[in-house]
């Protein structure tokens, strides 16, 4: 099977050179650790609009092994992560937009990992179909690709051969997930154990960090988003925020919507669950203490509310980033009531 990974200079570099060795090593390095003939499953390179050498993301270099006027046939196009501004993606080149179209006619799979998948998007190949892209960038995905359906919670997506991963390693999600389909569990699990590869079980939903959007330009709106961030632990906010602006409820209410995209009800629980989220990784208080110090007097809603927000029930959430080096779990361990 033929796997052709597609470099641009706006790539990032682990999410190409990553899965470029584990497709390579499929079949190969485990059978090498049983002490069994290797038998290569996957025939991989790397393609870009030209033959010369493209410069990464951090600068470093990628040597393509052919351009892709030269690649008549694939089986999988796999496309790496790409850093973008986060207004989105920067002019392509027509040629590869029409060289993705062209594979996908001719029977391909389409594959895309993060930001890689607005590729996808800019190709027309989305629309009307699901899609995820990395947490930080959706936003702005759907607001520039208004047809694809995206999905926001889950890890990998698949529909009529087109395949795409949520953010930054989620693409060893999508290596497994390609193993798997073309390969077998069994083959899956291999590469796994030898790349100590993990599966984002929980989907991006943990990860996400609530954006503020502070850039619309509409100077009350901003003032009571800076109001509500310094008075969040209080009571009766959305009129208090109101008053202090001057603003009519009502008028505030759209104003703020219409400025941040989000309610002020949302916005204040957002603002709410990060803080939340901070105490949860940084602190020793318990679920009912930090419920109480981000404004919420019933635990229990704090609770359903902070796995709506994160996908995880708050002490889950503890466990999952109390330690995230060998180093912090070296600290006491925190109460988890």
């Amino acid at each position: 099977m033929k796997i052709s990974i597609l470099a641009t200079k706006e790539v990032m570099t682990s999410s190409l050179t990553g899965p470029l060795d584990v497709f390579s090593s499929a079949g190969n390095f485990w059978n090498r650790i049983k002490q069994q003939e290797p038998t290569p499953l996957f025939e991989v390179e790397i393609v870009a609009a030209s033959a010369a050498p493209i410069q990464c993301f951090n600068w470093v270099t990628i040597q393509p092994h052919r351009a892709i006027e030269s690649v008549a046939q694939t089986d999988l196009v796999y496309i790496p992560s790409l850093a973008l501004p986060l207004n989105g993606l920067k002019p392509q080149s027509p040629a590869v937009l029409n060289w993705l179209r062209q594979m996908y006619q001719q029977g391909a799979t389409l594959a895309g990992s993060c930001t890689g998948v607005f590729l996808l998007a800019e190709a027309g190949l989305l629309e009307n179909r699901e899609a995820i892209t990395h947490w930080a960038y959706q936003d702005t995905f759907q607001a520039r690709y208004p047809l694809t359906l995206l999905e926001q919670e889950k890890v990998v997506i698949e529909q009529d051969r087109i395949i795409c991963s949520a953010g930054g390693t989620s693409w060893h999600d999508l290596v497994l997930y390609i193993i798997e389909k073309f390969h077998g569990k069994e083959v899956a699990l291999q590469c796994a154990k030898t790349f100590m590869l993990q599966w984002h079980q929980d989907g991006q939903l943990p990860f996400s960090a609530f954006q503020l959007q502070k850039g619309h330009g509409d100077a009350a709106i901003l003032a009571a988003q800076n109001w509500i961030e310094e008075h969040f632990i209080e009571s009766d906010l959305i009129t208090r925020c109101a008053e202090h602006i001057g603003m009519p409820l009502r008028t505030f209410k759209r104003r703020f919507k219409n400025a941040t995209g989000y309610s002020p009800i949302n916005y204040i629980q957002y603002t709410r669950i990060e803080q939340a989220k901070r105490a949860l990784e940084m602190g020793n208080q318990t679920i009912e203490e930090i419920s109480f110090s981000v404004g919420y007097d019933d635990s229990s809603f704090f609770r359903r509310l902070f796995k709506r927000h994160t996908g995880l029930p708050p002490n889950d959430y503890r466990r999952r980033f109390l330690h995230i080096t060998p180093k912090s779990e070296e600290e006491p361990e925190r109460q988890a009531s």
